[in-house]
């Protein structure tokens, strides 16, 4: 019973805060996905400082795996760079929507 009741208020409080804070992760995570479309439109000023696409797309997952890294290093941490999980999501979407509509 004891688990049920710590389950419970597990949930509880995990709903509280996704209702507190629904409307920041819908606008930076939509902030991130217009970013990532955007990639592919300004794809072509890029092209002079990198000799291959891939090499930038290369280069900014990393950039986004170190931000990966800085956030899930620890619980400090964690607080600092929470805003930065809604935004790097919407940018990897953004990335493979924009991939998807050049393969097709």
């Amino acid at each position: 019973m004891q688990q049920f009741i710590q389950q419970k208020k597990s949930y509880k409080k995990r709903l509280d805060f996704l209702t507190k804070n629904l409307d920041f992760i819908f606008e930076y995570f939509f902030i991130g996905f217009i970013i990532g479309n955007l990639f592919g439109s300004f794809l072509i000023f890029f092209r002079d400082w990198f000799i291959w696409d891939g090499l930038l797309i290369i280069c900014l997952i990393f950039l986004l795996e170190i931000g990966n890294f800085l956030v899930f290093q620890s619980i400090t941490r964690t607080q600092k760079f929470a805003r930065f999980l809604p935004i790097r999501a919407g940018i990897l979407i953004g990335f493979f929507v924009d991939a998807y509509k050049v393969g097709s």
